[in-house]
């Protein structure tokens, strides 16, 4: 069967095209821009061409004009044909909350934007050969602005959804498969009636809804009344999700709902496609540490930047499990079975986030995060006639594809710092004394030590499955080997992770800015004022971010900015004497990334002048932004060999000459 729909770019005609694609039929799209500028002789050709035409009416209103009008002036073209109109539940919108069905479509009632659509709706159903589907509001694969999508967008990017006003309506959805498959039903004339309604069979109310769809992103819900709603900054919540309607599907014989149980059983794969129609990819962090470097301060600050959830020790320990659960269980068991249920949470699958300080040793993240290729093989099973011993045996191995599924690490983050600078950290964080800080140091040091151990073992039982052929996949291991035992030098925690993938960041964390940004962070302050009143506050320093440094180790800026000094090291000694001074006193600077600032629009394209000593890059900041757009016109110019040279030398002599 040849099916033409129009047009193509509908969110459920996209999926109605795959499906029928896959079901044998030769399908033709009708572009959008065809469908808004529609002529009769385009009409015509399109009708002449297929078997089938199916349109998204809201997206298609002179279209169904143009079509009905060639309906009428020329029947014959329509012979054998059938035409199907695809609507939606907003022209129900004024229609009274008792039940209805498909036999109350004379008397619905539209919402005003809705007026349109219905009338070509009506317009349509003239049409000898034509039916109409209405849907219910859209979700599931992907989302769409005609569905949930404006809900979907506000959890995710806004971390709220707002609920207009007490939330009781109820609304009438459905999910996006289940419109195509009535759509099939349609196109090869399963459905007997002229008009045909499609949603769910149970009911959803509008705060039941917001809820999940709030819990998906790990989202707050925001009550606003309708005064409230048009006052709040962005777009509000769309027309069609206040609605309040129970409407009744239409009855098809042998059709069985594949999707009955609602929203509520379909959610977590809903907010998975959602995700998917992104192209995003959760964000997974591990950040790990001594005492005092930090941890705490970075991982909330991650969170707080992308919206993830933070995860401690303590966070997981606070999880109750039933009681039953926790009776039959170990300590140890009932940390991993709490961390699973945390690790479940749908916020997490779907956005991620930020585990802080644990796993604190590589024992630890073999339990949390368990590697197939560096487990011990379970022995060879036993002889037959022993089956029920062994199934026995094998009931606990069940539990392993639930912990392999769980969301990895995708960057570990190890920070360190100088003892002395931990001690200070931990001195200001207890109010002047350090209290047990070098005990607490010198089990971490210990625990190094020992992760390094487990690591190396680790690392040997995986060349033991190599000789006795038991490896697979060999080039991808040793590779990771290698990896895995460069991170070690660093971190052996790291390394581990590092082994299955995950980007490892050795992050320098001995920045006074962020003493006490380490040592405040459990009160919840930023910290990163710490120190204000020392030094010349008008010094590019003051604008250092310690989130910006780290995020710019992530993303592989600081490499470029360590190339660029190394660079700068293989210059004539002579020439760069002061310079060198300079990049001494200002070394923790090299590790910020280049997009964090400093203080003029022009300054920012200095990044490369870092070697210049600190009295003149003070000065430029201040009083040489025109100089410094002189300076690039200068540099067009010339064109010189050593481009940041040239500058430099140029914006001192400027400098000279503003000062004389």
């Amino acid at each position: 069967m040849r099916v033409a729909l129009a047009p193509f770019e509908s969110h459920v005609l996209k999926l109605a095209a795959a499906d029928f694609k896959g079901k044998g039929h030769e399908v033709a799209e009708i572009a959008g821009e065809d469908v808004a500028r529609a002529t009769e002789a385009l009409v015509e050709k399109v009708v002449e061409s297929a078997d089938c035409l199916v349109v998204d009416i809201p997206k298609s209103l002179s279209f169904v004009r143009v079509l009905v009008s060639l309906e009428r002036s020329r029947p014959e073209l329509f012979t054998g044909k059938s035409v199907v109109g695809l609507t939606s539940i907003a022209s129900w919108g004024r229609t009274q909350r008792e039940s209805v069905s498909d036999a109350d479509e004379t008397r619905r009632a539209p919402t005003p934007g809705a007026l349109p659509i219905l009338e070509a709706e009506r317009l349509l159903m003239t049409c000898e050969c034509s039916q109409v589907l209405c849907h219910g509001i859209l979700y599931g694969s992907g989302e769409c602005e005609a569905g949930l999508k404006p809900l979907f967008d506000e959890a995710f990017n806004e971390g709220v959804v707002t609920l207009c006003g007490e939330g009781a309506n109820n609304l009438p959805l459905v999910n996006c498969k289940e419109v195509v498959q009535f759509l099939d039903l349609a196109v090869t004339s399963r459905l007997a009636k002229k008009y045909c309604l499609v949603v769910d069979e149970n009911e959803n109310s509008a705060r039941a809804v917001a809820e999940a769809v709030a819990e998906s992103f790990g989202a707050r819900v925001r009550a606003a009344s309708v005064g409230e709603t048009l006052l709040l900054e962005g777009p509000g919540p769309a027309e069609h999700l206040h609605l309040d309607l129970k409407p009744e599907c239409t009855k098809v014989e042998d059709y069985v709902f594949q999707f009955s149980a609602g929203l509520a059983s379909e959610l977590r794969a809903v907010a998975a496609d959602y995700i998917g129609s992104l192209g995003y990819t959760p964000r997974a962090y591990l950040v790990s540490g001594p005492p005092g470097s930090g941890k705490t301060f970075f991982a909330k600050s991650l969170c707080e930047r992308f919206g993830l959830e933070y995860i401690s020790k303590e966070a997981v320990e606070a999880v109750q499990l039933t009681g039953e659960v926790e009776e039959e269980i170990d300590e140890e068991k009932a940390l991993l079975a709490k961390f699973r249920v945390i690790m479940g949470k749908p916020n997490i699958e779907n956005k991620g986030y930020v585990l802080d300080g644990f796993p604190s040793t590589v024992q630890e993240a073999c339990k949390l995060f368990p590697n197939p290729a560096l487990q011990e093989k379970p022995e060879e099973a036993p002889p037959a006639g022993e089956g029920s011993e062994a199934e026995a045996e094998a009931e606990p191995a069940e539990e392993e594809p639930e912990q392999r599924a769980l969301l990895r690490p995708g960057v570990a983050i190890s920070l360190r710092a100088e003892d002395s600078t931990l001690q200070e950290r931990a001195a200001a964080a207890a109010g002047g004394d350090a209290g047990d800080f070098a005990a607490r140091n010198s089990a971490f040091k210990k625990g190094l030590e020992e992760d390094k151990k487990q690591l190396q073992e680790l690392l040997k039982r995986l060349d033991a499955q190599a000789d006795d052929g038991e490896a697979e996949g060999e080039g991808g291991e040793a590779g990771s080997k290698a990896k895995a035992e460069e991170v070690a030098q660093a971190s052996a925690l790291g390394a581990y992770f590092a082994f299955a993938g995950s980007k490892f960041v050795d992050f320098d964390n001995n920045r006074k800015e962020v003493v006490g940004a380490a040592a405040g962070a459990p009160e919840g302050g930023d910290g990163e004022t710490a120190e204000e009143g020392e030094g010349d506050s008008a010094e590019p320093e003051s604008e250092f971010s310690p989130l910006e440094a780290l995020l710019g180790k992530i993303e592989g800026e600081a490499e470029d900015a360590d190339a660029g000094e190394e660079a700068a090291a293989e210059t004539p000694a002579e020439e760069n004497a002061e310079s060198a001074e300079a990049a001494d006193k200002t070394e923790p600077q090299a590790t910020a990334p280049r997009h964090v600032g400093t203080v003029d629009t022009d300054i920012d394209q200095l990044e490369d002048l870092e070697v210049l000593v600190k009295p003149v890059k003070a000065y430029l900041a201040r009083e040489l932004g025109p100089a410094i757009s002189e300076g690039f016109i200068k540099l067009a110019e010339a064109r010189p060999d050593d481009p940041v040279k040239f500058l430099g030398e140029f914006l001192v002599q400027k400098a000279g000459e503003s000062s004389a």
